[in-house]
């Protein structure tokens, strides 16, 4: 049995866009930043469909409908 280990990271957030470390905070999801997280969701919907998987927790992943 093959299994598959997917890394993902999180669109542009704003503190990106304004080159700013971050690190224990979260900042916002870009309007370039969603766009970029429904792409990429849409992406891996396609590649694995409805297969059982893990995410992370944080604020802006959550927001990534």
């Amino acid at each position: 049995m093959s299994k598959s280990i997917y890394l993902l990271r999180h669109g542009q957030t704003t503190f990106n866009a304004q080159q700013r470390l971050q690190g224990h905070c979260n900042s916002g999801l870009t309007e370039l930043g969603k766009e970029q997280a429904s792409m990429i969701g849409a992406s891996i919907n396609r590649k694995i469909g409805n297969k059982k998987t893990l995410g992370c927790l944080l604020q802006s992943t959550r927001k990534s409908d």
